[in-house]
């Protein structure tokens, strides 16, 4: 059957066949589809609808309205499903475009006007293609990530993780692969949060969890030995300088990384540039407490400012000493506490929430 014949078949079964096709396409085109996201089907998708009969508004409404129902369903924000949507909308018309143009030149007996129609068909699958590489990510590197971030999940947890699928994250430009684990009778990583990226944007986000469990009592073990009576001793954040690929389990211990964890502590107070002699003295009796309770860490750094600014901020380790706090001392720079993922930003945004 010719599709100049396939044409006379009723208008409802051609809109069933084409909807049926771009509903495939849509599937084909969230993140959770794997591999075949990277290729860009909704070009056939729309060029197929349109031989068959189908409008291009008709097909390329069609190919959105999926696509944003597809990508929502799965747990996709409404910024990125509209936005796929528009590129669904883009490539399916693409499609309907190329088809049009060889038509257009096959149908001439101009040649100027041939070569420019076929160079207009191509252009268009060429740009087509382009976004979706940029958007969804390409075949060869889609593989090969998601190889090193199954095997990485392999080797270090085994059958303690299941993989879900893995995806091309635009917005980062990485290849993440989902999971999903259970700890303490809870699954985490049903909601699409959790992954592995083993790659040059490396993070571990069954690592990650278990990595805030421990936090959370190293917070305690901290705050329970300043006492903070003055000023309000507020940690801001803290962390545990892992090498890269190092992992954690359920029965990793918090006593084994205690000299890995760096805190940003803040305190509650309205501080300026002349309170400087008042910042020290509460620096000074902090560094005590902490040099007396024996706590392991690997640095401390302690801010003071106002709802304005960061003005002060002192780095302690464990050879600091009371002494040693008043010349330490130094202006504020985003350098003490960039390590450990801390901008000045957060600090304020921590007084202002607190």
């Amino acid at each position: 059957m010719k599709f100049k014949d396939i044409k006379d078949i009723n208008p409802t079964l051609r809109m069933f066949l084409s909807g049926l096709l771009l509903f495939l396409c849509a599937a084909a085109f969230t993140p959770s589809s794997g591999v075949l996201r990277t290729i860009p089907l909704f070009l056939a998708g729309g060029a197929v609808s349109y031989l068959i009969g189908v409008s291009m508004s008709t097909s390329a409404s069609l190919s959105g309205v999926m696509t944003l129902c597809t990508y929502l369903v799965s747990g996709r924000s409404v910024a990125e499903a509209i936005m796929y949507c528009l590129v669904a909308c883009l490539l399916c018309s693409a499609g309907v475009y190329a088809v049009r143009f060889f038509k257009a030149s096959k149908k001439t007996a101009k040649n100027d006007v041939k070569r420019k129609c076929i160079a207009c068909a191509i252009l268009s699958l060429v740009l087509s293609c382009v976004l979706s590489l940029v958007l969804c990510g390409n075949v060869v590197s889609f593989v090969m990530n998601d190889a090193e971030n199954t095997g990485y999940i392999a080797a270090n947890y085994g059958e303690k993780v299941d993989k879900k699928y893995t995806s091309y994250e635009a917005m980062r430009g990485e290849y993440r692969t989902y999971v999903s684990f259970e700890d303490e009778g809870g699954i985490y990583g049903d909601a699409d949060e959790c992954y592995v990226s083993a790659g040059k944007n490396f993070n571990d986000d069954v690592r990650n969890h278990y990595e805030e469990k421990m936090l959370f009592v190293a917070k305690q073990k901290l705050a329970n030995v300043v006492s903070g009576a003055t000023w309000g001793f507020n940690i801001t954040a803290a962390d545990i300088a892992f090498d890269k690929g190092e992992i954690l389990t359920p029965e990793s211990e918090l006593h084994d990384y205690m000299d890995r964890v760096r805190y940003v502590v803040g305190f509650d107070i309205l501080v300026s540039e002349e309170d400087r002699d008042d910042f020290v003295s509460v620096c000074e009796d902090t560094v005590s407490e902490i040099v007396e309770s024996g706590i392991e860490f690997e640095k401390i750094v302690l801010c003071g400012g106002n709802a304005s600014e960061v003005i002060f901020a002192l780095e302690v380790t464990e050879e600091t000493r009371r002494e040693d706090v008043s010349e330490s001392i130094k202006p504020f720079d985003e350098k003490y506490v960039r390590d450990i993922g801390v901008t000045e930003m957060n600090i304020l945004d921590y007084w202002e929430n607190k």
